[in-house]
């Protein structure tokens, strides 16, 4: 038996990193991240079933620690509960697998993120690939996702964001952006600077591209993730709700130029 082929586009979804789930944390952030959970059981295994079907690259690992490794989801094992990877025979899945902290798998399904975690881990060998059975996850989300190419800076200047809050009128907030794409943008901040929760709308935000080119436009909060657990911070997923033509144009022009500046700037798939 062989790992099963990948299609020919998979390879730009193998930038995908599970995210720390930390049931421990701020209970506003959970409660934001629970309307992305599945618990009925039957629904976990139809998903699951997809990304078998989709031969999609499941990247799983320990994100408090970084250390990652690319997996296929040979089998969904419904009567065992079971859930069957093949991985490429290197040292650090042994080592990775073995380790007793969380262990989380992600994947893409079309415009989706699906993350899982993966309990009562065992470890074989069979050829020259390692298989790796987990039992059903307890945990599973589904999150939107932009599927535009996203551009950062990789110098640190990342472009800004200006606009009110929605609930504290008043309150003018100037965030960071992580990445913008023709989908939308991600914002960094801390939950106490920035106390924003999926599915809250910002309208007449100026986002500031680079020094002097302002656009302005609504968005949408779409999902919550820790994205820096050493400081606390979070990225807030947006999804444009109101880009003018012209300023669509403008965030077109924007990325397209980063992809030409690639010494300037950074790509990025993550979610």
């Amino acid at each position: 038996m062989q790992v099963a082929s990948r299609p020919a586009n998979a390879m730009q979804f193998l930038d995908t990193k599970p995210f720390t789930h930390d049931e421990r944390r701020d209970p506003v952030l959970l409660a934001a991240m629970e309307r992305y959970r599945i618990s009925d059981a039957e629904r976990m295994r139809q998903v699951l079933a997809q990304l078998q079907r989709l031969e999609a690259p499941v990247v799983i690992g320990l994100p408090e620690t970084g250390a990652f490794f690319s997996a296929t989801l040979w089998s969904v094992d419904a009567a065992g509960d079971r859930l069957v990877f093949h991985a490429a025979r290197e040292p650090k899945v042994a080592v990775i697998v073995k380790d007793p902290g969380r262990l989380w798998g992600a994947a893409y399904d079309a415009n989706r993120k699906v993350q899982f975690d993966l309990r009562g881990r065992t470890l074989g060998q069979q050829a020259d690939f390692w298989v790796v059975g987990a039992h059903m996850p307890s945990a599973l989300f589904v999150l939107p996702r932009r599927t535009d190419v996203r551009a950062r800076h990789a110098d640190g200047q990342e472009p800004v964001v200006r606009f009110t809050h929605p609930q504290h009128t008043g309150v003018p907030l100037e965030l960071r952006v992580h990445d913008i794409s023709r989908g939308g943008l991600a914002i960094l901040a801390h939950p106490d600077e920035a106390p924003l929760t999926p599915g809250m709308q910002v309208h007449g935000a100026q986002v500031e591209l680079e020094p002097g080119d302002v656009i302005q436009a609504d968005f949408r909060v779409q999902n919550v993730l820790l994205h820096d657990e050493a400081d606390a911070t979070f990225r807030f997923g947006c999804a444009w709700a109101g880009l003018a033509p012209d300023a669509e144009q403008r965030v077109q022009d924007w990325t397209q130029r980063a992809r030409r500046r690639k010494q300037m700037l950074s790509l990025s798939l993550d979610l």
